[in-house]
């Protein structure tokens, strides 16, 4: 995981897909940071100066399945928490990018870990409240064994990158099947097009 630096604009949001905050969840967050707003599946924290205070990972581990982060920089990340045999890691691996889809264990839990950042600022989205409500089917979509979600991080990975057009337009190709609601909610909140190419 990238280190994250102050940023005008950071905000951070975890979110427990099948159970509700426990009330030692809440009073840990709360603890936090007082600007923590409280949801009865979630807790979302904005930032327009400092940091976020906690540890992102330990605190998905113990008690969220998904968190989500963006900054004004650019910086996207969406962490996902599964039990072992809810999800392949052999199949996953073929997906591995060094700082940009990693998988972890944390205590009796695998992470995913999907980073992206365009440095050339590409896209104009800079509010991170509703984003995560449209790519929590990605959750799912993973569990079942459906990996076309990273085989789109590695295509958006590529046009961030600058690659020519016919090589993105291959990766475009190889995608098997009709992009999900939420595959294509997360292209649009990156403000990618794939008719682009």
């Amino acid at each position: 995981m990238k280190v994250k630096i102050m940023s005008e604009y950071q905000y951070y949001e975890f979110y427990s897909l099948n159970k509700p905050l426990s009330k030692a969840c809440q009073v840990e967050m709360q603890a936090i940071s007082s600007s923590a707003k409280f949801g009865t599946h979630n807790v979302q924290y904005t930032y327009n100066s400092g940091n976020f205070s906690g540890d992102p990972e330990a605190l998905l581990a113990e008690h969220f399945d998904v968190m989500f982060y963006m900054s004004k920089f650019g910086d996207f990340q969406l962490m996902l928490r599964y039990n072992p045999q809810d999800l392949n890691v052999e199949e996953l691996e073929e997906f591995w990018m060094d700082d940009i889809v990693e998988f972890s264990m944390a205590g009796s839990s695998i992470l995913v870990n999907i980073e992206l950042n365009d440095d050339n600022r590409k896209y104009n989205w800079l509010v991170g409240e509703k984003v995560l409500a449209d790519l929590l089917p990605l959750y799912d979509e993973l569990k079942a064994g459906e990996f076309q979600i990273l085989q789109l991080v590695h295509l958006i990975t590529a046009i961030y990158a600058g690659l020519d057009d016919g090589h993105i337009s291959t990766l475009v190709d190889e995608l098997l099947k009709p992009l999900t609601r939420a595959q294509k909610a997360l292209l649009k909140h990156l403000d990618i097009s794939l008719s682009d190419y």
